[in-house]
């Protein structure tokens, strides 16, 4: 737990259309002990569209696999693209009821936090 009993969790974040692999950016650079949200495991297939929002079970369990709850977890949430899928992501998670959450969209301030 930290400060004021809040549990902080960071989720990294890249989308899969780059053509690069989220799974191996996360691995070799990222803010410690930070967790891995798959935006686009969770998303709403067969609509046409990408990265569309999930349903709120879907949701609700890649959240519990996390460890996050609305209650007591504060999200930071970041890219290394910045405008990519860290907003995507942000709104997602404020969609579902999470309102301790906050965006670090941008490499620039996000490149100093991660190894």
């Amino acid at each position: 737990m930290a400060a004021g009993g809040h549990a902080h969790h960071s989720l990294a974040l890249t989308r899969a259309r780059t053509g690069r692999s989220a799974v191996a950016e996360f691995q070799a650079k990222r803010i410690p002990g930070s967790a891995f949200f798959d935006i686009d495991g969770v998303a709403t297939l067969g609509s046409g569209f990408p990265h569309m929002l999930p349903s709120e079970a879907a949701f609700a369990a890649a959240a519990d696999a996390l460890g996050v709850t609305t209650s007591d977890t504060v999200v930071v949430l970041y890219d290394r693209i910045g405008t990519f899928s860290c907003p995507r992501a942000w709104w997602t998670w404020k969609v579902f009821g999470h309102d301790k959450c906050a965006a670090c969209c941008g490499a620039e301030g996000c490149a100093r936090c991660t190894r």
